[in-house]
């Protein structure tokens, strides 16, 4: 799963259990649309300690060209949205509205720091594309091994999931 939703569940010392961005929208009959909106909402309102700016920030950032939802993504129905998401993130609800998601960004940060750097290290090559990384065919324990060192070493916290793309190992 994304880092960000995860710093947030150990910093309650808690896990996700499933996937934090499968929440069900009224109105919204695609999944890839209902996940996607979730996704920039929930990120959107751990950044921010307004939550009218997060509703008017999730507008403007919204591809209408690719997922045509106008009308519907006015602020009573994000809050509602929200408070989805709180009821489905229970352990987290108190983060949203208080701007954390930049203290969690650091932590991502540091973590992409790592991983790069003990690669580096051991000369083995490796591109970052958004919160995945890409390495060698042969490498993905090592990857993995080096993701849940820098988990731990940052958060000190163990036990972080990785999850691999099942098309990329073939």
């Amino acid at each position: 799963y994304d880092i960000i939703p995860t710093v947030g569940f150990v910093d309650k010392k808690t896990r996700i259990k499933n996937d934090p961005y499968d929440i069900p929208t009224v109105g919204i009959t695609d999944k890839k649309t209902s996940r996607k909106l979730v996704k920039l909402l929930f990120l959107m309102a751990l950044n921010t300690s307004d939550l009218k700016a997060c509703y008017k920030a999730v507008r403007r950032k919204w591809d209408y060209s690719k997922y045509d939802l106008r009308g519907l993504l006015v602020d009573d129905y994000l809050e509602r949205l929200l408070n989805t998401i709180k009821e489905y993130h229970a352990p987290i609800a108190d983060l949203f509205g208080t701007g954390v998601g930049v203290e969690f960004m650091k932590i991502d940060s540091d973590i992409v720091d790592y991983v790069i750097s003990d690669h580096l290290e051991r000369s083995i090559p490796i591109l970052t594309v958004h919160d995945s990384f890409i390495v060698p065919y042969g490498q993905e324990a090592g990857l993995s091994r080096s993701m849940q060192t820098a988990f731990e070493w940052i958060t000190h916290q163990a036990n972080i999931d990785t999850k691999y793309h099942e098309q990329m190992l073939s």
